[in-house]
């Protein structure tokens, strides 16, 4: 642990004991704003702990760039300290081997072209957690059944190396997770869902789909700070991000990529209060269009009620007036739904399998495991976030059977 990680949890922990102690005499920590009004960045970056100049000029660029995009930028403290107690331990696992390193994969969500700069900036202003300014993994460098770049990025590194990357699309992501664990190295695994919500867009930029993740080297810093904060060429901003960790998981040799992949969709979608997490991954997987997609949902709801929750991450808002019905809706719902029945039906019949099989209880991860023995075929087309759906509710529906049937017993005992 280093000094700024020490001194970081020795301030949470003598908050945390003031304000049991003494409540309602100091402010509650719950977020801490990673822009600040009145600070000296320019010392901020030359003052904070970092390993190479080339990252204090990185974080430099960073804030100056996000000073004018954004009103604000918050991080939230409880997910924060659950990342650091993660990194702890892998710290200290590590002491008894000294040649070893790990390596943290910052799974992010994908809404803006600001999230590559945003990342780097976290990574610098949160290194008390244990992560490092994270190099991005671009959409390109997952389907090199190699990972060249891997070694690069690694030798880069003294200790930890982080890495950025966005794991929407369920089957290159798992690839790039395989190819990942199984490089060279003796480095353990860590994948961390980060959540980038921002808030109030205002002007017109680049859609985001039309920018894919990359990595942003110091000469595309210096070129994208020229662009925004001495020319002021880019016209898009917000009034604020919130930003927030999932939770973490450990990935080894032995792991199930697709689920791996399936934890951080998941995660995403519960720190997300308006998610398009699970349309994007539809888009990727079924080769619909997001737009398409959200337009779809209001009408799926009518026929396919907990699937239209699913897609939109529980945020179905029945106030909202859908978009007009049209042939090209009607050709998507026609799909989707063929593809939510036979995922429905399957999952009934792995949940029959697994009665006959003596199973208590069994989980969703249980179901899809059965699902997948069933009928590995439709997983192809369907997708594992779509699999691990049908499954969800499947259990959901047979835990609603068992409470009615307990409760009728119950009435029955009185009678």
């Amino acid at each position: 642990m280093d000094m700024h990680q020490y001194c970081a949890s020795l301030f949470a922990a003598t908050h945390s004991f003031w304000v049991s102690l003494f409540p309602g005499t100091i402010e509650d920590l719950s977020e801490i704003e990673l822009l600040p009004q009145g600070r000296l960045d320019l010392w901020w970056a030359l003052t904070s702990p970092s390993r190479t100049v080339s990252n204090r000029i990185v974080a430099y660029l960073s804030c100056k760039i996000l000073r004018e995009t954004l009103g604000s930028a918050v991080v939230d403290v409880d997910s924060m300290e659950q990342v650091g107690s993660v990194m702890m331990e892998l710290e200290d696992g590590l002491s008894a081997k000294p040649k070893s390193k790990h390596c943290v994969i910052l799974a992010s969500t994908h809404q803006s072209p600001l999230d590559d700069v945003l990342a780097k900036y976290l990574g610098f202003s949160m290194s008390g957690v244990g992560t490092d300014v994270p190099i991005t993994v671009a959409d390109s460098d997952f389907t090199d059944p190699q990972l060249e770049k891997l070694d690069q990025i690694k030798s880069n590194f003294d200790r930890h190396a982080t890495l950025a990357a966005n794991l929407q699309d369920s089957k290159t992501s798992a690839l790039f997770l395989r190819t990942l664990v199984n490089s060279p190295g003796g480095h353990d695994y860590t994948v961390i869902p980060l959540c980038m919500e921002y808030k109030d867009k205002s002007g017109q930029g680049t859609n985001q789909t039309n920018q894919p993740p990359k990595e942003l080297g110091l000469t595309d810093m210096l070129s994208l700070y020229w662009q925004v904060c001495v020319k002021g060429g880019y016209s898009q901003s917000y009034s604020g991000v919130s930003i927030s960790y999932g939770t973490p998981t450990k990935v080894d040799q032995a792991s199930d990529f697709s689920s791996v992949v399936s934890h951080v969709q998941r995660e995403h979608c519960r720190l997300m209060s308006t998610s398009d997490v699970h349309l994007v991954a539809a888009e990727a997987d079924l080769k619909i269009p997001t737009k398409t997609l959200k337009e779809a949902v209001p009408y799926l709801n009518e026929t396919h009620p907990d699937w239209a929750s699913y897609m939109v991450g529980g945020k179905l808002h029945a106030s909202t007036a859908p978009a007009p019905r049209n042939g090209e809706i009607d050709a998507v719902l026609m799909a989707i739904c063929s593809l939510f029945d036979s995922a429905d039906y399957l999952a009934i019949r792995a949940m029959v399998s697994l009665h006959q099989k003596d199973a208590v209880n069994p989980t969703v991860s249980d179901v899809v495991k059965e699902m997948e023995a069933l009928d590995s075929g439709l997983k192809e087309s369907a997708s594992s976030f779509i699999f691990e759906a049908a499954a969800s509710f499947a259990v959901k529906k047979r835990l609603s059977a068992c409470v009615t049937d307990g409760v009728e017993d119950e009435k029955k005992e009185f009678q």
